[in-house]
Order: C-alpha cells, then structure tokens, then sequence
C-alpha cells in the first residue's frame, strides 16, 4: 500500500508513504478499513516505500495476508 491517511494538524489527510517517511506523522490509518498502518522507508534491495497494517487485517483487500 503506498498511500494511507494521517492525523495531520485537526485533520486526516492522504499521504504517500514517501511523504510518511519525511514527516513522521504520529498516526496513520488504513484508506480502506481504517485500521492502523505503519510506515517502511525504500530498501536499498529496491522495495519502494510503503505502507502495512500494523496489525493483519484478512477483512482489508489491502492488508498482507500471506
């Protein structure tokens, strides 16, 4: 997941992951269950930066499962 919202200032706005990475907002949910998700920076190994829950989510579609 390379997008998900954050409590910025009063509000949730939608934030990129590269964004999360730069700003560090304290918290972040998923923009599909609303669950919270926590942010990894690019690896050098070429994984971009993204997004997981922080918990599993089987009922989110944008949740790792496996």
């Amino acid at each position: 997941m390379t997008e998900c919202e954050a409590l910025i200032g009063s509000g949730w706005r939608k934030i990129t992951a590269e964004q999360a990475v730069e700003i560090s907002p304290h918290e972040m949910r998923c923009i599909h269950c609303g669950k919270p998700v926590r942010v990894h920076k690019a690896s050098k190994s070429g994984m971009a930066a993204h997004f997981e829950h922080v918990e599993k989510n089987v009922a989110c579609p944008l949740s790792d499962t496996r």
